[in-house]
Parts: structure tokens; C-alpha cells; sequence
């Protein structure tokens, strides 16, 4: 932000004149604005002109245009709004291993005091970021005479700068995430991105597909979806479907998740997305390889989470495995591809610039 204030300051096609009020019009203008204006009768009071009360006075230091100023407090605004939200995640995030405590013989425990540090290390830098904001934002408020506020409308003349030119291509995925995480996977598809966590990515825009696909199926997000989607934790759809993002369900049957699960083996269970409507569970698991081996080995989660508390079927306690377990991967079909007559386990194709048609069928299962 302060980059793009400084070359606004640099490019002379978005600076005018600082004025000032005068009441006398010597050196001076007369204003546009009707406040400015008084109606004054003659002296015979006969007749009635309109004069100016004030006039406006050039300044030698000239400012930034005023629609340039308010478009900056928008996009400041914005950056704001998304940083607050996403360093409560994180504190929440951390509270949340907190209140796991796991006990140090624990064989995750190290994992978890991993995350741990590394989360308030993401608090740390979040808050750094959020400093320099509101330094931005006193330089944006002393860059005017008048008090501006934001406007989402574009400058009509953008300054001239790298800075300028860079926000040009990013600005959308501000206001949209989802718009610039797509792109940059269809990029890295076809080669032309390079140096990024590839199959992080592809995760979190799975989730972005997930939450468009059940809001279209009436299951509309009751909160902000994407501080949920890239730093994990709970989100609601609806009245009944809840989506558990990367969730740590640890060893055991006797206290289930919140998601409803427990899990029979003797470390740390992390699906990627747990889905629940009701009495039922699908578990997602992307993968951007497209090897097939890699696919059948997310079934495990068939064997390893089980719905807690037990159900009864011929009249035995038994713990029933998650109904699905499915992994996705960027494969070039339209239509699921089943491991088993029943759809226990199998591969829903999600790939950028393709139809989610897949994806739609698969969930309405769950929500239907």
C-alpha cells in the first residue's frame, strides 16, 4: 500500500492541486460546489443574485486526486476486513490445539506443537501486515485536504508505476480469492506457473468447489468460507450440512470429533474434508497426482473412522464406517469413477476449467 501511494505521488496523471478555502479572491478560483454560494438581495431589495461565500486558493504542494485516494481506502478497507477474519482463525485455530493438550508421550504430540509454532508464527507475520496497513491508511488520510471515503470505483486515470501495474492483475482475486486461485491452477495444468505448493492449492480450491456446489444444491455458507478453507476448523451450510476442514481426529472411539467420528487407529486420522448431513459422513480426500494407486489408498479412511456412538443393527453394537471415502484428483472425465458396486470409495474428477458435473452428482447423495 505504500508503494502504490508513493508512485501516485510520482505520476503527475494523478495529482492535482491542493487548494484552500479563501475569502478573498485575490490569487484565487471560484468553487464548483453550490455550498459555496450565498444569494444576496441588491439594496433596494428588488433583486436577488447568488455570490460566492468562499474561494479556493492553490496550494504549492499539489495532493492525489481524490478518486485515486478513495479507491486506495477501499482496497485498504478490504485487506483490513480479510486480515482481521483470518488472524481469528489462526487464534482460534491455536486455541483449539490449546485445548487439546496433547500429553508429551503422545507419538503427535510433536506434530501438534509443530503446527502450533507454526501458527503463531502466521499470527505474527498477519499482525505485521495488519500494522502496515493502518500506516498506510494515516498516509492515505493526510494525502487530502478533505476527508475522502472508499469507493470501489476505479481511479479514471490509474497512476503509472510497477506497483500499479501488478495491482491491475491481482485486484480481482482480492475481492474474489476463488478467481485467482482458479487461474493459477489452470497455469500450473498447463505448465506456464512454477513455484508453488501445487497440491496445497489444488486442495483449498476443491473446498472453494465444495462450498459453490452445496450453496447451489440450497446448503449456502452461514459464515465466510475462505478464512475456514485455507486455515482449517468447522463450517456450517444450512440448517443441517456441516464441512470440517483438514480436521484432527485423534486415536479412539470413546469421545468422538465434532464431526461425529472416531477413529480406530492408533494415530492421527487428518482427512482433507469431512462432510456431514444428519446421521451421515463423506470424507474427501484431493490428490493432484492422478496416479491411480494414490486414489485407491484414500479409501483407509473406510477403515480407519467409524460413527460414534455405535448403532445397532440385528440387535449388536456396531460401529459403522464412514459412508464414503473418496479421493479427488484432476482427471479429464465428467463422471465419477466408482472402486465398488455401493460407492463406498472411488474418484470424483475436479479439474480447473472443467464442469463440476461430477461433483454435483456426488454430493447430491449427501444433501438429497
Amino acid at each position: 500500500m505504500p508503494a502504490l501511494v508513493a508512485e501516485a505521488r510520482a505520476s503527475g496523471s494523478s495529482m492535482r492541486d491542493r487548494v484552500a478555502l479563501a475569502r478573498s479572491p485575490r490569487g484565487a478560483r471560484a468553487s464548483r460546489r453550490g455550498s459555496d454560494y450565498l444569494a444576496q438581495r441588491s439594496a433596494t431589495g428588488t433583486a436577488t443574485r447568488i455570490v460566492p461565500s468562499c474561494w479556493l486558493r492553490p496550494e504549492a504542494e499539489r495532493e492525489i486526486a481524490e478518486d485515486v485516494v478513495a479507491w486506495l481506502i477501499h482496497l485498504e478497507d478490504l485487506l483490513e476486513h480479510r486480515l482481521a477474519v483470518a488472524i481469528g482463525q489462526v487464534r482460534e485455530h491455536v486455541a483449539n490445539l490449546l485445548h487439546a493438550s496433547p500429553s508429551p508421550q503422545d507419538e503427535a504430540s510433536d506434530a501438534a506443537q509443530s503446527e502450533r509454532r507454526l501458527l503463531e508464527e502466521l499470527e505474527r507475520q498477519l499482525e505485521g501486515t495488519h500494522q502496515g496497513l493502518q500506516r498506510a491508511r494515516r498516509i492515505l488520510d493526510s494525502s487530502t485536504a478533505r476527508r475522502t471515503h472508499g469507493s470501489s470505483i476505479r481511479p479514471r486515470l490509474s497512476p503509472r508505476g510497477p506497483t500499479w501495474d501488478r495491482m491491475a492483475h491481482v485486484f480481482a482475486s482480492i475481492v474474489d480469492p476463488e478467481i485467482g486461485l482458479s487461474d493459477q491452477l489452470r497455469g500450473l495444468l498447463s505448465g506456464n506457473v512454477a513455484g508453488a505448493d501445487v497440491p496445497y492449492l489444488y486442495q483449498r480450491w476443491c473446498g472453494l468447489q465444495l462450498v459453490r456446489i452445496l450453496e447451489e444444491l440450497g446448503h449456502g455458507p452461514r459464515s465466510n468460507a475462505i478464512p475456514v478453507l485455507f486455515l482449517g476448523g468447522e463450517l456450517r451450510l444450512g440448517e443441517r450440512v456441516r464441512l470440517f476442514v483438514e480436521p484432527r481426529i485423534p486415536p479412539g472411539i470413546e469421545e468422538p470429533h465434532a464431526c461425529g467420528l472416531g477413529n480406530t487407529s492408533k494415530s492421527n486420522a487428518t482427512p482433507d474434508y469431512v462432510i456431514t448431513c444428519g446421521t451421515r459422513a463423506f470424507v474427501l480426500d484431493p490428490s493432484f497426482s492422478t496416479d491411480a494407486e494414490r486414489a485407491h489408498h484414500k479409501a483407509r479412511y473406510r477403515q480407519l473412522l467409524v460413527h460414534v456412538p455405535h448403532r445397532t443393527l440385528a440387535g449388536q453394537p456396531t460401529f459403522v464406517p464412514v459412508d464414503r471415502a473418496w479421493a479427488a484428483q484432476p482427471l479429464q472425465r465428467d463422471h465419477c469413477l466408482l472402486h465398488d458396486p455401493e460407492a463406498r470409495t472411488g474418484i470424483v474428477p475436479m479439474t480447473p476449467g472443467r464442469s463440476n458435473t461430477a461433483l454435483a452428482m456426488w454430493m447430491r447423495d449427501l444433501v438429497l
